[in-house]
């Protein structure tokens, strides 16, 4: 009776009973929800001045290392000179075409007061040549007639011919008078243009000389390296002061603060098509005992669809209620199981069993 008790027991147990199978990751890591920020050299030099740490807290912005920027810095005050120079001779130049302006602009106005005045006289002495031309054969008819002497017809032809030669005179002396104004004005008008060229020069040696600043100052923000995020530096690799530093070089990793989430690597075997998003797993940290600290709950939360180095990637995030001793770091390794499901140990053995009975198949075709 005894052992038909403890049969029926065996087999309600082996039919009946759910087993919970679970699955083991090859290896398992904390790590931060946001990815470590790699701070490298941006360029090469010798070191100044190092303040990292391992562990250390750093806030966005804080200067990790200084590299040496004497010579960079007696370059960038050579052309905060040479700028301020531009600038100065700009404000000169400025000056000398704002009185070359204003003097051609009077030269304008006397010349077109002086041309008025010679074109007056050259009318004036054109009118008065006309008018004793005319008064010229009224003089040879009263000759002819007997009312005046030939004195008097001569002296007229006389002031007729005079008068005339004046007119010519003042004419000429008008079209001279519009040459030299005019020829006064175009050298005038050719300073103004030397000079605005000349300040249009200055100008654009400024603006070069501004950019070459900015471009020193990036080179010299290039050379103090700062945190880009806040956080603590979870590696430290910065040589010592003196020492000299290459470009692309890692100087540290700044491990942001933040929660932490689990990165579980499971051979693809255990994993494909059984793990998804929504199930309940565990993670023993190494260096805590779990009997002593216990374990760490999580969900699956993510499941890569691709496979890297023989291994596929599962991401779960931590169950933020639990209370735990362990210190949460990034970085913490482990291993993490997940529940795949409940199964009665008859379909675990048959499962087995037809695993084993299908690779024998294979080695006997093989």
């Amino acid at each position: 009776a005894l052992c038909v008790g403890l049969l029926l027991g065996w087999l309600g147990w082996f039919f009946f009973f759910e087993l919970t199978l679970k699955a083991v990751s090859s290896s398992a890591r904390l790590e931060a929800s946001v990815e470590p920020y790699p701070v490298v050299a941006q360029v090469s030099g010798r070191i100044a001045a190092s303040r990292v740490a391992v562990g250390a807290r750093v806030e966005a912005g804080e200067v990790l290392v200084e590299l040496d920027t004497g010579m960079l810095d007696l370059e960038i005050a050579e052309a905060r000179v040479r700028r301020d120079s531009f600038a100065v001779q700009i404000d000169a130049a400025r000056h000398e075409l704002s009185v070359a302006k204003s003097a051609l602009e009077q030269a304008r106005s006397a010349a077109t007061a002086t041309e008025g005045a010679a074109e007056a006289r050259a009318t004036a002495a054109a009118v008065a040549a006309s008018f004793a031309e005319g008064e010229v054969p009224t003089m040879r008819k009263l000759r002819a007639d007997g009312s005046i002497a030939q004195t008097e017809l001569e002296r007229a032809k006389a002031d007729a011919e005079s008068l005339r030669a004046l007119a010519t005179a003042e004419s000429r002396e008008s079209e001279r008078t519009k040459w030299e104004a005019g020829r006064g004005l175009s050298d005038r008008a050719a300073a103004v243009a030397v000079r605005e060229s000349a300040l249009v020069g200055m100008k654009g040696a400024l603006e070069e000389s501004e950019v070459i600043l900015e471009r020193l100052a990036l080179d010299r923000e290039r050379h103090v390296i700062q945190a880009p995020i806040a956080g603590r530096l979870g590696e430290v690799d910065a040589p010592r002061p003196g020492a000299q530093l290459r470009e692309g070089e890692r100087v540290a990793v700044v491990v942001p603060a933040g929660d932490l989430k689990l990165i579980a690597d499971f051979p693809p075997e255990v994993a494909v098509g059984r793990i998804h998003p929504g199930q309940q797993a565990s993670m023993r940290l190494h260096g805590f005992p779990w009997l002593q600290y216990g374990v760490l709950r999580a969900e699956v939360t993510g499941v890569a669809s691709e496979i890297r180095k023989g291994l596929l990637r599962v991401e779960l995030s931590i169950d933020a209620e639990q209370t735990s001793r362990i210190p949460l770091i990034h970085g913490l390794p482990g291993d993490v199981e997940i529940e795949l499901e409940q199964i009665s140990p008859a379909s675990l053995t048959l499962r087995v069993a037809g695993r084993r009975a299908a690779s024998g198949t294979v080695q006997g075709a093989e």
